[in-house]
Parts: C-alpha cells; sequence; structure tokens
C-alpha cells in the first residue's frame, strides 16, 4: 500500500505541468462537460496503465537474460557517448 500511494502521489504530481493529456481534458472539460473529460481521463490512464505494465514486464524479461541485458547496456552506452560527443561539435 505504502508503494501504491508513492507511485499515485508522484504520478500525480507528474500530470501538473501542461501537457497534450492536461490541455485537451481541460478542453473537453469546457466544450462537452465534465463527464467527458472524465471519461477520456479514465481512457488516458488505462492506455498509460497497459504500456507500464507491458514495459514493466520487459524489463523484468530482458533483466533474466544477462547477455541481451550487458549487450543493452553497451548499446546504451555507445549512444550516449556518441550523442554526447557530437552534441560538443560544432558545425
Amino acid at each position: 500500500m505504502k508503494v501504491f500511494l508513492w507511485g499515485a502521489g508522484i504520478s500525480f504530481l507528474g500530470s501538473l505541468p501542461l501537457g497534450v493529456l492536461n490541455v485537451t481534458a481541460t478542453q473537453l472539460s469546457v466544450e462537452n462537460g465534465v463527464k467527458a473529460a472524465f471519461i477520456f481521463a479514465l481512457g488516458a490512464m488505462f492506455v498509460e496503465l497497459v504500456y507500464v505494465s507491458i514495459t514493466l514486464r520487459t524489463m523484468h524479461w530482458v533483466s533474466k537474460k544477462i547477455r541481451l541485458f550487458r549487450l543493452f547496456e553497451w548499446v546504451t552506452t555507445i549512444l550516449i557517448l556518441t550523442l554526447s560527443i557530437s552534441s560538443l561539435i560544432v558545425l
């Protein structure tokens, strides 16, 4: 329950800044009423829940595959180094 409350709190704080979903929900609320905005928010929440669930399951699977996980570590390291070096190069 403690983890759930922390996750809900962090998710709530992350959703406060203006974003596409917040602006759309506000626009729906103004144009079509609170019920339409609430249904839209529930749909967006469901899609995010499914996306996070799939991501967590995939990361759990990848973390069990040690060789694949090490490959991803190296690929990520090379990608970050490449991006950082290319950002310093002035054309």
